[in-house]
């Protein structure tokens, strides 16, 4: 994961797998896999399934967008969100 992230992804964020964080992230952002819908509490929130990336605001916490998976394929990133 290091190597990719580090040749690949530029400015990119990451939480570790082994993250503390990981659930807080998923629970505040209502992001996880389907699997951990129960086991997380998240019933009925917005956001579940693998693949998901949801962009998020660094400075604001806003969620940008739940589709950030159609956003980045599209490579629109910089005139939709500001991002490289």
């Amino acid at each position: 994961m290091m190597d990719c992230y580090t040749n690949s992804h530029g400015k990119w964020g990451y939480v570790p797998f082994e993250s503390d964080e990981r659930n807080e992230l998923k629970r505040k952002f209502g992001a996880c896999a389907g699997a951990e819908v129960m086991a997380l509490n998240m019933a009925g929130q917005r956001k579940y399934g693998i693949p998901t990336l949801v962009l998020i605001d660094c400075e604001t916490e806003e969620v940008l967008s739940f589709d950030g998976i159609q956003d980045v394929m599209s490579g629109n990133l910089l005139q939709k969100w500001g991002l490289l």
